[in-house]
């Protein structure tokens, strides 16, 4: 006996349900992700829906946010936290595609056509091609969905300036190297003219050593964190996080001269002398360097020496001038957003479930 077919679902059953997905989603993410940056969250969607038209996924947002198939509260929802989408476009009407063509030329011509041949620091990605009628053009997509034409004689694509090679200067600490004594002056030397990570890092920890020394003049502190900045401006360039995560590549990317600050507090006791030394360099080299505040949290992440450890961030945070753990964290956050996207989102478990239960 031949098996019954099996029955397909119903698309009503899967309309409604992919409706209340979206529902739930908007009243979750944009009140509820972090409450303190609601206005933000809703300006983050507010952004990523504007993208979508400017490049022209769709035309305008409201025969979809109006179809009346929608539920009921979904459309009162959208209507309500995104109106500028809602209001209906004027009725599309049918061209054809010569006069699309035009329409489109002519569209770019207003602001486009004074500017098309005087910029000689730019660089177009095609050669320039003579057309003798308008009826001949051709639209052609490029990356960016966008085709520039000017005068109605010439097709040229958008063009994007030449971006200047950056031409490294070597790091100059001369003013702070006067400032140290010669013992440490000596060190800081030794970590300048090497660029193998190994040798660094071993320098680097006999820096260590001697800020951990009883004698350490802490009038020093201020020079010798102007010079590790200047030192290790690089290892703040460029992404932290690997691009294939595995405990071996976390391991590694957490294996650079400047996280031995960050190894050293991690195996010390608070309430050891050198803990605090060591914490009041880590601030100073953030009055320097903000991006430290980050690194930190990432390596309280990524290291395995580090698990558990996450308290570290909020004694760093009170050591440092801004004194208070919300405000060190919301500014570190800041800074690793503009700086690495994907860095954040692999931070903001932790932060949400380690560092959020050290604030209640």
């Amino acid at each position: 006996m031949d098996p019954a077919p099996a029955k397909a679902k119903p698309q009503g059953r899967l309309l409604v349900s992919t409706q209340l997905d979206a529902k739930d989603e908007l009243e979750e993410i944009i009140p509820h992700f972090f409450p303190p940056l609601e206005s933000q969250v809703r300006q983050g969607v507010f952004n990523s829906l504007t993208f979508i038209m400017e490049k022209r996924v769709l035309a305008h947002l409201a025969p979809l946010f109006d179809n009346p198939k929608l539920d009921r509260e979904l459309r009162s929802m959208l209507r309500e936290r995104f109106p500028e989408f809602c209001s209906s476009p004027s009725p599309p009407t049918e061209v054809k595609m010569e006069e699309a063509v035009s329409m489109d030329m002519d569209n770019h011509m207003l602001d486009k056509e004074e500017g098309c041949y005087d910029h000689t620091e730019a660089a177009f990605s095609d050669d320039e091609e003579e057309v003798s009628n308008k009826g001949d053009y051709v639209t052609l997509l490029s990356d960016d969905l966008s085709t520039n034409h000017c005068a109605g004689k010439k097709r040229e694509f958008r063009f994007h300036p030449i971006k200047e090679a950056v031409i490294e200067e070597p790091a100059d600490i001369t003013p702070w190297l006067d400032q140290l004594d010669d013992t440490m002056k000596e060190k800081v030397q030794q970590l300048q003219k090497t660029s193998d990570t190994e040798t660094q890092c071993e320098v680097m920890q006999e820096i260590v050593d001697l800020i951990l020394e009883e004698d350490f003049d802490s009038e020093q502190m201020s020079a010798l964190a102007s010079c590790l900045a200047e030192l290790f401006k690089d290892h703040f360039r460029g992404d932290v996080l690997p691009e294939e995560i595995t405990e071996e590549s976390l391991e590694e990317s957490v294996s650079k001269p400047v996280c031995l600050v960050f190894r050293n507090l991690v195996t010390m006791q608070e309430d050891n002398s050198g803990f605090s030394v060591l914490l009041d360099m880590l601030a100073e080299f953030y009055q320097k360097q903000p991006k430290i505040g980050y690194h930190l949290l990432y390596y309280l992440k990524a290291s395995k020496a580090a698990n558990g450890k996450m308290m570290l961030y909020e004694s760093f945070a009170q050591a440092t001038a801004l004194g208070d753990l919300h405000t060190c964290l919301m500014m570190d956050m800041k800074a690793c957003q503009e700086d690495d996207v994907r860095l954040l989102c692999y931070l903001t478990p932790s932060i949400y479930t380690e560092v959020h239960s050290l604030t209640h």
